[in-house]
């Protein structure tokens, strides 16, 4: 899940980097072994997130920095909070919850008072409001389900709700961009994603 690699100035160096699997709250490194954790995708999946943050700050030098980012509420994020309305509106109970995780820690409080505790120092956090885009309505219906687990959520409790969603995603989809852009296409495609970024240093 987390990455921590040194930037390579060319791909030709690429074999100087070391690939490997590791648990983000069991880190297989000595202390003190890098400058930088980097973790761009994937922290707000961790199960421990206060165990992961100590295991960054463990693997750090002295002055070395932790540098994450995580999704900021569903509230924030119009796509996401469609997606999973639209999702759970077809269950009566045990509706799919898939979406609730990525968008749940964005508390800065909460983030700030969990990086303190694992002893990092000087710590900032940005938002960052991104807009993303796709040609058609239908696509991002598709990979709103299709590229995330929440399919086999919906498949294992009914497999025939997945055409049902890719025809009201889409419906509900450009309802949204029409509303926000007076057309129905996802040229741009309204409420994008909200990055909280910390960078908190050892």
């Amino acid at each position: 899940m987390p990455c921590s690699a040194r930037p390579r100035p060319s791909l030709e160096k690429a074999e100087r980097a070391r690939w490997l699997e590791a648990d983000a709250c069991d880190l297989p490194f000595h202390d003190r072994k890098f400058d930088a954790v980097v973790c761009q995708f994937g922290t707000m999946f961790v199960p421990d997130k206060a165990l992961a943050a100590r295991e960054a700050y463990r693997v750090l030098k002295r002055d070395g920095v932790f540098l994450f980012n995580v999704w900021d509420a569903l509230k924030h994020n119009k796509l996401g909070e469609l997606a999973h309305r639209t999702i759970t509106s077809y269950f009566k109970k045990d509706p799919p919850t898939f979406y609730q995780v990525p968008f749940s820690y964005h508390n800065r409080t909460e983030i700030r008072r969990v990086l303190k505790q694992a002893g990092f120092r000087e710590i900032k956090t940005e938002v960052i409001a991104k807009i993303g885009k796709a040609t058609r309505a239908k696509d991002v219906a598709r990979g709103l389900v299709e590229g995330d687990p929440v399919a086999v959520a919906i498949a294992k409790r009914d497999p025939s709700l997945l055409r049902n969603y890719q025809r009201d995603g889409r419906c509900n989809f450009a309802s949204l961009w029409k509303t926000k852009h007076s057309r129905t296409d996802a040229g741009n495609c309204g409420p994008g994603l909200r990055l909280r970024i910390s960078n908190p240093v050892h």
